[in-house]
C-alpha cells in the first residue's frame, strides 16, 4: 500500500472523502511538512500522477517555500522539472552519484546519456533547458509511436 492510499483511507476515515486524487494529497503533504516548519523539507516525487498544471502548482509552491529560506531536497525523476525549478542538482545511477552541481551543468546529452541510454537530447529554449526524445529531435518518431490523446 502506497503511502497516498494510506493517507486517502485516513482521510475516508475520519469523513473527508472529498479529499481525492494525487494532486489534493500532495497538497496535503507539503502542508503537513510546512506546519512542521523545519528549514528543510524532504519531497520524494511531489509530483507524481498529476496532470501538467498540477505539476506545474506543485513545482510553484516549491519554489514559493525556498524563497522564504527553507532548503527543499526533492526527488524527481523528470529532468524537465529540475531543470526548470532546481538551483542545484544531484543525479545518481545504481546507487552512486555520478554528477552535481548547477542544472546547466548537469542536465546534459553526456550525463542524461548515463541514466537513460541514450534516449533524449537537450535542447536551449529561451534560456531554459529541454529534455527531449532523441526520435522527436530528429524528427524520426512515426506516427504509431505517438499517441493523439492528452
Amino acid at each position: 500500500m502506497t503511502e497516498y492510499t494510506k493517507l486517502h483511507n485516513i482521510f475516508k476515515r475520519i469523513g473527508w472523502e472529498e479529499v481525492e486524487g494525487f494532486s489534493e494529497l500532495n497538497k496535503i503533504f507539503i502542508i503537513a511538512s510546512l506546519a512542521q516548519d523545519t528549514p528543510l523539507m524532504f519531497l520524494d516525487e511531489p509530483t507524481t500522477a498529476l496532470d501538467f498544471q498540477n505539476q506545474m502548482h506543485i513545482w510553484e509552491i516549491m519554489c514559493e517555500i525556498a524563497e522564504e529560506e527553507k532548503a527543499i531536497l526533492a526527488c524527481s525523476h523528470d529532468p524537465n522539472h529540475v531543470a526548470w525549478f532546481c538551483d542545484r542538482v544531484v543525479v545518481m545511477a545504481d546507487g552512486t552519484v555520478i554528477s552535481n552541481g548547477k542544472p546547466k551543468e548537469v542536465i546534459t546529452e553526456e550525463g542524461l546519456g548515463r541514466i537513460y541510454e541514450n534516449t533524449c537530447t537537450v535542447r536551449s529554449m529561451a534560456d531554459t533547458q529541454m529534455v527531449i526524445p532523441l526520435c522527436i529531435a530528429a524528427g524520426d518518431c512515426s506516427a504509431s509511436e505517438k499517441t493523439t490523446t492528452i
